[in-house]
């Protein structure tokens, strides 16, 4: 949601009228920003910790996230998005917007679509390490790429079928499968990354732009976080901070502890983002633990 925050933040600075169509999860932090917002299917509520766990789930946290969770969703996505965009001059898509390419094709609204990162390109030239298992061998045998593509591709191909059977009922070609190259506007798609993070590759759709990272400045942080954080930062030398993405966090493993044992050894102050909300802030107040901070205004003072 951040970065699709920061490009509408910068619409709306240019008199654009802007509108995020997305979860309720996602209302709150929103209308914080002053941008309007309305809820569309899936309506996935990513607050629930086992929805969460079950999503990032090594082996099958992708087919639980799509098969089973928003692609049986398109026909209320479509709706509420038609709806929506009734009255709109242009649609931005991201990765997970399934239902955007249909109502951009169905309606003939002009839309671009973005992505996230490089992995979203699947691209056969740089192919991303689709499992942990795969790297040694993505390194030794390059050749071995496409193949593995091939295979994920071949893996997923049934996850789109309401997609496919959606299109019918409206009357559309069957159409590139949505969770690859469906996903791309033939108008443009924005690739919310600079250059030197990945180069483009033959392979990527040919009217890409490279936006480098839309970076967010959050304009609200609770009242108790805020003060922890001042208190911490005015309290001695600037902190090293440790903090995960943002599936990791589900399941740091020993990351906080092997973290806590290198601040010991180096006998730095440290801040920890992410940590449980129960750890505790010890090792002589050189230690603060939160589940969540800006990272502009946690890396400003690092």
């Amino acid at each position: 949601m951040y970065p699709f925050l920061a490009i509408a933040s910068a619409m709306q600075k240019r008199g654009h009228d802007v509108l995020i169509a997305s979860a309720e999860y996602h209302r709150k932090r929103v209308e914080e920003s002053g941008i309007q917002f309305r809820v569309t299917a899936p309506n996935c509520d990513f607050s629930n910790a086992e929805f969460q766990q079950r999503a990032f789930m090594e082996r099958t946290g992708a087919r639980f996230f799509l098969r089973d969770s928003m692609l049986p969703q398109i026909g209320r996505s479509y709706r509420d998005l038609l709806d929506v965009t009734a009255d709109a001059d242009l649609l931005v898509t991201q990765t997970l917007s399934f239902a955007g390419p249909l109502v951009a094709e169905k309606t003939g609204i002009p839309w671009i679509s973005a992505v996230l990162a490089p992995l979203s390109f699947f691209s056969y030239a740089d192919s991303p390490v689709l499992a942990p298992q795969l790297r040694r061998v993505r390194e030794l045998m390059p050749r071995l790429n496409s193949a593995i593509n091939r295979a994920a591709r071949w893996t997923t191909r049934s996850w789109s079928a309401a997609v496919y059977q959606f299109r019918r009922e409206l009357g559309l070609p069957p159409g590139a499968d949505p969770i690859y190259e469906g996903q791309y506007s033939p108008m443009g798609v924005l690739a919310l990354f600079p250059r030197w993070y990945a180069e483009p590759q033959p392979d990527w759709p040919p009217n890409v732009s490279l936006t480098g990272f839309p970076f967010w400045e959050e304009r609200h942080i609770d009242t108790e976080t805020e003060s922890k954080l001042e208190h911490f930062l005015e309290a001695g030398d600037p902190p090293v901070v440790f903090t995960l993405g943002s599936s990791a966090v589900l399941d740091p493993g020993s990351f906080y502890e092997e973290s806590a044992r290198a601040v010991r050894r180096l006998g730095c102050r440290a801040i920890f983002l992410g940590a449980a909300r129960n750890a505790r802030d010890d090792m002589n107040h050189r230690l603060l633990t939160l589940p969540y901070a800006p990272h502009d205004r946690v890396f400003r003072a690092a």
